[in-house]
């Protein structure tokens, strides 16, 4: 009897006495290396796509992001409008002549993220002097990467005539086997953000 209260009294110390495993501490960082903003216009009436991105991107974030929520809701960018990569030189030197050369503060274009919840993303587009909220659907593409995709138009952003400067000046490229030149005033957009957690 006295060993079994003895085991007892042991069994209890040792619970007592040892280590107690509390919750894990994780944080969220969106890398540099993996955000990008991928764009696509289109020409012909067919609304063949033609498709860029941009060398110069420049990501700010929250430094303690305890959730992909809150991460994504800290995001903030900063695109050099001459680094437009089409991945043909003397088209790239057109759309960054015509569509950002006219326009105010034609050097860079801003965005931040106002609001995020894993379905639905609001982001704010700095652009010729006005800001604009778009909605953009996201999607989760991998358990680390997601797909936030949206679209603007050239109107929304008092943009018309860089729009007629750039489709004057494609005239020719953007005519279809049908005769007719025709360059489209809606443009697709997508971002692109990777995410690493670390816990502790």
């Amino acid at each position: 009897m006295k060993a079994v209260k003895l085991g007892f009294l042991f069994a209890t110390i040792a619970l007592f006495l040892a280590p107690v495993s509390y919750g894990k501490t994780c944080y969220y960082q969106a890398p540099q290396k993996d955000f990008k903003v991928t764009w696509t216009g289109f020409k012909f009436t067919s609304k063949a796509p033609v498709s860029g991105s941009f060398d110069e991107v420049y990501l700010e974030q929250g430094k303690k992001a305890k959730s992909v929520k809150s991460l994504m809701n800290s995001l903030k960018v900063k695109i050099a409008s001459a680094s437009i990569n089409s991945n043909l030189p003397a088209r790239d030197k057109k759309l960054a002549m015509f569509i950002f050369g006219p326009i105010k503060n034609s050097g860079w274009v801003h965005g931040r993220v106002k609001k995020f919840d894993g379905k639905m993303a609001t982001i704010e587009l700095d652009l010729n002097g006005k800001k604009v909220a778009l909605p953009f659907t996201v999607k989760q593409s991998s358990p680390s990467k997601y797909e936030l995709k949206g679209q603007m138009t050239f109107a929304q952003f008092g943009m018309m005539s860089s729009f007629k400067a750039i489709a004057d000046a494609c005239k020719d490229l953007h005519t279809g086997p049908d005769k007719v030149a025709k360059t489209w005033e809606i443009v697709d957009l997508k971002v692109d953000v990777a995410v690493n957690e670390s816990c502790s």
